[in-house]
């Protein structure tokens, strides 16, 4: 699904506005709010000298992934693998900052957003990082170089597994339960939009989801008035801040327009380093029913 303008986001949500009014209203206006924003940016080509380097980086991230070092400003940096998806950032870092990326790719990551010094920050109590559309249709367009050569990707299959497939596999589990329930995920988006566009999210904010997956996870006191979701046995088994982060990002993901590209750059992934898990869990509609 190409979203170059945000347009087919758009659309999904105007396909929608009869079943949840006021969840949509306030999210096709951030949406407008940031396409006018976004069509001032210029977008730029990718040259054939950036694809080639883009094409070279991304290697040699992957090759080199088990010896990166955190550039964040922790004094004891966390293993990438035993935290949240933030803290590869911190990690990426070794490879090329935010800004090579940008001109390399040709358009800016963020069109707004509260990341300064070269950190994310995801609990600003008044702006989140709003992603330009078309940045996450061009990273997938080259942040797997094994879906076009199958001995690199061979060569990369243990990297992914000790380094990535806990947190591409939270990423895809995380997904799946938000969307089990979308009457709970278009709640949890409206009350998001609101706390930013009143600038008072707490940044303790996401700490309520930190039991997101596991099977009897309620939003009320009473579990026979709380939301119903689809459960996976054993997606229970993920730590509590990646499962926070996770839920986060898609619920601000869902706000800027660009889930279904950077859901589809998920089972890129999975496809490629993951299958059996992947296909497993498509077949499975509902095995909290057998």
């Amino acid at each position: 699904m190409q979203t170059p303008n945000g347009k087919i986001y758009l659309l999904r949500l105007l396909i929608r506005l009869s079943n949840v009014p006021i969840f949509l209203i306030v999210t096709l206006s951030c949406i407008t709010q940031y396409k006018e924003e976004w069509n001032k940016i210029a977008v730029l080509p990718v040259t054939s000298e950036n694809a080639n380097r883009l094409n070279l980086l991304v290697e040699s991230a992957w090759t080199s992934l088990p010896k990166a070092t955190s550039y964040c400003s922790s004094l004891n940096p966390i293993p990438m693998e035993n935290n949240g998806y933030s803290n590869y950032f911190c990690y990426l870092r070794s490879f090329a900052s935010p800004k090579q990326i940008s001109e390399l790719l040709g358009i800016p990551i963020f069109i707004s957003g509260p990341h300064e010094g070269g950190e994310l920050v995801t609990n600003h109590s008044s702006r989140f990082g709003f992603y330009h559309p078309e940045f996450p249709i061009r990273l997938r367009s080259y942040f797997l170089p094994g879906k076009k050569n199958p001995g690199f990707q061979k060569a990369t299959q243990k990297i992914y597994d000790d380094y990535i497939r806990k947190t591409a596999r939270a990423f895809f589990v995380v997904h799946r339960k938000l969307e089990s329930n979308q009457d709970y995920f278009d709640k949890e988006t409206n009350r998001y939009i609101d706390l930013v566009s009143e600038k008072r999210l707490d940044p303790y904010y996401l700490d309520k989801y930190d039991l997101f997956l596991v099977p009897d996870f309620t939003d009320a006191e009473e579990e026979s008035d709380g939301s119903k979701f689809v459960s996976w046995e054993g997606d229970d088994i993920y730590p509590a801040v990646l499962v926070r982060e996770t839920v986060g990002f898609w619920i601000r993901r869902r706000i800027d327009g660009t889930e279904p590209q950077f859901y589809l750059g998920l089972t890129d992934l999975l496809k490629l380093y993951d299958f059996d898990f992947y296909e497993t869990r498509m077949k499975e509609k509902d095995p909290s029913a057998k």
